[in-house]
């Protein structure tokens, strides 16, 4: 008798146990802090931060009824204001409080009186701000979690997260350096060239130093001679002949008529083209800059005939300036315009750069405007040759 009751003692016992044992082995559970959106820290008004805490798929099975914890995170950098329950796991419990009193900590609680949490949802949302003006990231730590006793479930792992915030791209982000005029010709008698650079912005962009990159194709026929600005919008630090790096600081309020000017000095006449190029490469660290853009420009020389006055020919290019005279590019018709206000003009030629004519008028009927049709010719370079009498002059136009 006494060793039946001993038995069923032991095999109660061990039931027990066995009971016991289920409960306190419970499964492995990551719980991430994870951050569904980037802070864009240009702009009139920034985007908001939140944060939220995942712990995955939740079962009524898994016996959760609460949770209690604590957050750590960079006041410097973010503050945060409002727990946001809807649309998650702590949507609809009461017995609820979360407190963001403390500099850089968020803690609080939840505790489901009428049931068991479930769900494959977020835990608990938390809406705060990104306090700082410059591209950066910010850390939100868990400090510690912990759930209600019957919960199957324990916090295996803790993964934290960062806060990002950039410079979002968008198009109206952009600094540009751009010349005047897309060509400039030097007269025969000149050996200086003053090309100007307009710099665009736009409002808000916070820009402060600036650097540009010049560079010259060919360093034997010029030279960069001085830089001077207009304005009080754009300080010349120091340009560094060797790199061709040039230094500014730009105030952020620069307007469309701040303008600086590049010197040249020509050492070389050559009939060849020279082309100058200038963009911004470098800007300060908090600016609100996404697209930096550059120009170039054709340097072109006026060589004086050493041959004929009465040639015609390709070679022959400058002899002496023609007074009122005008020549520029309609891009909207596709065509050179000359425009001759003396009406003095005998011939137009249009040729390329190596002096094959392409097309050629003979103005017998002389007037004050001449067109020539390139719409079938691809963009580049033409030389566009003037005759007038026994004096002949090459302009360089560009098809763009």
């Amino acid at each position: 008798m006494f060793y039946r009751v001993f038995n069923i003692i032991i095999i109660v016992w061990l039931l027990f146990l066995s009971s016991h044992t289920i409960i306190l082995t419970k499964e492995a559970m990551t719980v991430q802090l994870k951050s569904n959106n980037l802070v864009d820290v240009c702009g009139n008004k920034k985007n908001s931060v939140i944060v939220y805490i995942d712990i995955g798929n939740i079962l009524k099975s898994d016996s959760l009824a609460g949770y209690n914890f604590e957050l750590l995170y960079n006041d410097e950098k973010l503050k945060f204001n409002t727990a946001l329950a809807t649309g998650s796991l702590t949507e609809g419990i009461s017995a609820k409080d979360f407190n963001f009193a403390d500099p850089g900590k968020i803690f609080g609680y939840a505790l489901k009186t009428n049931g068991l949490i479930e769900g494959n949802k977020p835990l608990i949302a938390f809406l705060g701000d990104y306090k700082g003006d410059c591209p950066d990231s910010a850390f939100v730590n868990i400090s510690f979690i912990e759930f209600t006793e019957y919960f199957k479930k324990k916090a295996d792992t803790l993964k934290n997260c960062f806060v990002e915030a950039l410079v979002f791209e968008k198009d109206e982000r952009f600094l540009s350096s751009q010349f005047e005029l897309d060509s400039i010709i030097i007269p025969f008698e000149e050996n200086t060239v003053s090309s100007k650079v307009m710099i665009y912005s736009y409002d808000d962009a916070r820009l402060d130093t600036v650097d540009f990159q010049i560079n010259i194709s060919d360093i034997e026929r010029f030279e960069v001679q001085s830089i001077s600005s207009n304005t009080d919008n754009i300080e010349i630090l120091d340009f560094n002949s060797e790199t061709g790096i040039l230094r500014t600081v730009v105030d952020a309020s620069i307007k469309e008529d701040d303008w600086f000017i590049i010197e040249l000095n020509e050492k070389l006449k050559d009939e060849n083209s020279v082309q100058l190029n200038i963009a911004p490469i470098k800007i300060n660290d908090c600016s609100c800059i996404s697209f930096l853009r550059g120009s170039k420009q054709i340097l072109k020389s006026e060589i004086k005939d050493t041959t004929s006055t009465e040639d015609t020919t390709a070679n022959s290019v400058y002899i002496k300036h023609f007074k009122e005279i005008e020549s520029f590019y309609n891009k909207a018709l596709e065509e050179f315009v000359i425009l001759d206000k003396n009406m003095e003009l005998e011939s137009v030629s249009l040729m390329t750069l190596e002096g094959k004519i392409l097309q050629k008028k003979d103005l017998l009927n002389r007037q004050n405007r001449y067109s020539i049709d390139v719409s079938n010719y691809a963009n580049g370079l033409f030389l566009v040759q003037l005759k007038n009498r026994n004096v002949i002059k090459n302009i360089l136009l560009i098809k763009y």
